[in-house]
């Protein structure tokens, strides 16, 4: 049997790649197509992709870090804003919330 192509395992954001296309191409259409400027572009695209990869990260490792804090059910990154439980206790320190009226 033969083994799974490098292809098979990727997953390409559509959307995420028309942004950064566009992106590379308003730059060339402004700036001007030498190769020293497309190396330039090119890095500067590939490091905005990893810009909002890692904020992705971020933003996931808090959505699943935050509940712990809060006395609150894990939720994932998709369903929305984490909330605490009324009188639930933190869990880090073992201190009850504040209420603030």
């Amino acid at each position: 049997m033969a083994k799974p192509g490098l292809a098979e395992h990727l997953m390409v954001d559509q959307d995420l790649v028309v942004v950064l296309l566009d992106l590379r191409r308003r730059l060339i259409d402004e700036y001007g197509d030498t190769p020293a400027s497309l190396m330039l572009f090119d890095r500067a695209v590939a490091a905005y992709h990893d810009f909002i990869r890692i904020s992705g990260w971020t933003g996931n490792t808090a959505l699943m870090v935050e509940p712990s804090f809060l006395g609150a059910t894990a939720r994932s990154p998709s369903s929305g804003i984490v909330t605490a439980k009324k009188g639930a206790s933190f869990a880090a320190s073992g201190r009850k919330p504040e209420v603030v009226a």
